[in-house]
């Protein structure tokens, strides 16, 4: 029996690394001179607004395709019925037969902190590794690299992506111009049970790159595994800092942005189709709505038995006390 379970666990194993082609690759100790950071002083502000806010159609200058990205069916467009503020960008991804590229294995890790995946190639096999998603590159915005900016958004996965994503989650870093991971991979994971992320916007995202990394780009890394069609990612309010020696500014804004628009965490409404004859995406959201309903009632029934047994407890042993 026991050898049947570790037969099992290996097989397992082996299909996952399958099924998850690497791209854990990040930064290693290697002989590459640092670009030297420098910025375009008229594309700065002294005041804290998005560089990208995608309120306006000038931002389909600063969105790039990844490398891979084709091969993920990745696309984007504007999105006013769900936006975080004014109008947010939609990412969308259609698949069909997907193979071999999914990303982000190297970062997966288990509860003791050990890599799933440790066979994930290193910083020279970078050239057979794809990247599925989108990118934004540094020279756009006036900067050279980078390196030591901060990195602030809003985003909202989708409850499709439950499944249609490896690991369930999104990852972005910062990366060099060979898609070398130059930053610790900040990761946007599906949550359904609380609504985290899924009828609301997260709206404090944060990306911190580490200065003399020569990070050219911020990498969205969105690794469809299984054939897919719909929305995968929504983002919004991209705000950059700049280092200190920088003397705390921003990048200005590049699209328009509308900073009189209400700010709307929570996306309230389900959107019904506008094809009246079609209804059951809406149906099956609201299902889930309402199995996330019950899942907090249960929950909060549970904290309240729990709290007044304490209690009974403690009102107990006083008793005792007093009159034994």
């Amino acid at each position: 029996m026991k050898k049947e379970r570790i037969l099992c666990a290996a097989a397992a194993a082996v299909f996952a690394l399958g099924a998850a082609a690497p791209l854990g690759v990040c930064a290693e100790e290697t002989e590459e001179e640092v670009i030297e950071f420098t910025y375009d002083a008229d594309k700065l502000t002294d005041n804290k607004e998005p560089a990208l806010s995608f309120d306006g159609s000038g931002y389909e200058s600063y969105i790039h395709m990844t490398r891979d990205a084709e091969k993920g069916g990745i696309s984007f467009e504007q999105d006013k019925d769900t936006s975080y503020q004014g109008v947010s960008l939609k990412i969308l991804a259609d698949t069909k037969g997907v193979s071999g590229y999914f990303n982000g294995s190297g970062f997966v890790k288990d509860e003791n902190n050990n890599s799933l995946y440790p066979d994930a190639p290193d910083v020279e096999d970078v050239i057979n590794l794809n990247f599925v998603g989108i990118e934004l590159r540094s020279e756009d915005f006036g900067l050279s690299t980078f390196d030591g900016c901060l990195f602030n958004f809003a985003y909202r996965l989708t409850a499709e992506d439950e499944g249609a994503l490896l690991g369930d989650t999104v990852w972005v870093y910062s990366a060099n111009s060979d898609n070398v991971r130059k930053c610790n991979p900040l990761q946007l994971t599906v949550n359904t049970i609380v609504d985290d992320n899924v009828n609301q916007y997260n709206g404090n995202a944060l990306v911190s790159v580490p200065e003399a990394s020569n990070s050219t780009k911020l990498i969205f890394d969105i690794p469809v595994q299984k054939e897919f069609k719909g929305e995968v990612l929504y983002l919004d309010n991209i705000t950059i800092s700049l280092p200190d020696s920088a003397e705390g500014k921003y990048v200005a804004n590049v699209d328009g942005y509308n900073k009189n628009a209400k700010i709307s965490e929570r996306v309230d409404e389900i959107k019904i189709s506008k094809d009246k004859n079609d209804t059951t995406i809406a149906d099956k959201k609201i299902e889930k709505e309402k199995d996330h309903t019950k899942k907090r009632i249960v929950i909060l029934v549970i904290v309240i038995v729990a709290a007044a047994a304490a209690g009974g407890v403690v009102a107990f042993i006083m008793l005792k006390k007093r009159f034994y």
